[in-house]
């Protein structure tokens, strides 16, 4: 059966725009500056970039399966990422609200507004919309592409 060029270039690209997204800012933190997905290469990050070089090359294979196993397993990996990081925020700045033990009558809440500032100046990156259009594309290609017989 042949397949119509137009899904599998875009699963293609899609694998490409989704490793690419990979070494784009995620995550924006005061004194450490940007973050990518594949920060020193470790962690979920060299996950999905290896679900993105599977989905391209399931892509140029033709395969459907392949394409939407591999755009929902980056898609999952992604949204535990996402999901694990506003957790941590969110505990950062609850551990931050905290007045510090043993500090002297007045002074427990002298660094505070400062860790609270610290805390509310990490930012959402724009590399989560690059990540997210590469798996929208591997995903359409892979719902566009005909199921073989």
């Amino acid at each position: 059966m042949e397949i119509n060029s137009e899904p599998k270039s875009l699963g293609m690209i899609g694998g490409a725009v989704l490793a690419i997204g990979c070494f784009m800012p995620i995550l924006s933190v005061p004194i450490m500056g940007n973050m990518t997905y594949v920060q020193n290469g470790g962690g979920d990050g060299v996950l999905v970039l290896v679900a993105a070089a599977t989905g391209a090359f399931f892509s140029h294979k033709e395969s459907r399966k392949g394409m939407l196993i591999s755009g929902f397993i980056a898609a999952a990996i992604m949204l535990f990422t996402l999901i694990n990081i506003q957790v941590k925020i969110s505990e950062m700045k609850a551990e931050l609200a905290k007045p510090a033990e043993g500090m002297p009558a007045g002074m427990e809440n002298m660094f505070s507004g400062l860790g609270e500032a610290l805390a509310q100046s990490v930012q959402m990156q724009w590399g989560w919309a690059i990540l997210a259009i590469g798996v929208g594309m591997l995903l359409y290609a892979g719902f566009k592409t005909e199921p073989a017989e």
